[in-house]
């Protein structure tokens, strides 16, 4: 199961992903859509500006059995 983590990311990472969008925004804004550069861009900046991190699960860990929910069943009631 995947984990999503909001403001959570190393300095680093988030001075990476800026210089991405900067990339990204003027690779494709060289190409005349800028449309396209300010969606792509825009979408980068939120996520240095959230710090979002995802998270999944262990690739090591397996899980050895498959948790079921039974509900319990009542008995009807007899109406008149």
């Amino acid at each position: 199961m995947k984990h999503i983590h909001v403001f959570d990311v190393k300095f680093h990472t988030a001075v990476l992903r800026f210089y991405l969008m900067i990339g990204v925004t003027l690779l494709i804004g060289l190409t005349g859509t800028w449309w396209l550069a300010a969606i792509c861009g825009f979408t980068i900046a939120l996520s240095f500006i959230l710090a979002v991190r995802f998270e999944g699960s262990d690739a090591g860990a397996t899980e050895s059995k498959t948790e079921v929910r039974t509900l319990g069943h009542r008995p009807l009631r007899k109406t008149a």
